[in-house]
């Protein structure tokens, strides 16, 4: 399944990829209940915990950040997986560019589910997009509200 959106933001590009590194800031992508941690080699191992109608899904897996070429851009690589709700995969590629005082971030990428996350996901599939779209949300407000605690001008 595709997944993309873009969204501007008021925090520079090297603010906003330092609050990209920081677990505080990536707990703001997973459902309430989820558990983030830092390991020392650079990946976030989570437990995500989603309740969908009746059925109460937690799985364990990892995020990863990896720079993409130049400038502030990044691949985060998510894959999780549970010997009962099966495997998630997600491969999303984030731009951060600055332009006309603003910063864009845009995002694009493959989510696959097998298992009965795949199913579930398969079934809410119109809803995919909208969920990881406000997960980034979370993510550009608790951005700019550390940009703004911090007094740093844009």
């Amino acid at each position: 399944m595709q997944i993309s959106g873009q969204m501007k933001t008021i925090c520079p590009p090297d603010f906003l990829l330092n609050v990209l590194r920081d677990p505080n800031a990536m707990r703001q992508l997973l459902p309430a209940g989820s558990r983030l941690d830092q390991s020392g080699d650079g990946t976030y191992p989570f437990t995500m915990t989603k309740s969908v109608g009746p059925i109460r899904l937690t799985l364990p897996g990892t995020l990863t950040l990896t720079p993409q070429g130049e400038g502030f851009n990044h691949l985060m690589t998510v894959r999780a997986s549970h010997m009962i709700a099966g495997k998630v995969s997600l491969d999303l590629h984030i731009d951060i560019t600055q332009a006309e005082g603003q910063t864009r971030i845009t995002y694009q990428g493959e989510l696959d589910a097998t298992g009965l996350a795949g199913r579930i996901l398969n079934e809410h599939r119109a809803r995919a997009n909208g969920v990881l779209k406000a997960s980034m949300i979370r993510l550009k407000m608790h951005a700019e509200r550390q940009f703004a605690k911090s007094g740093a001008t844009a």
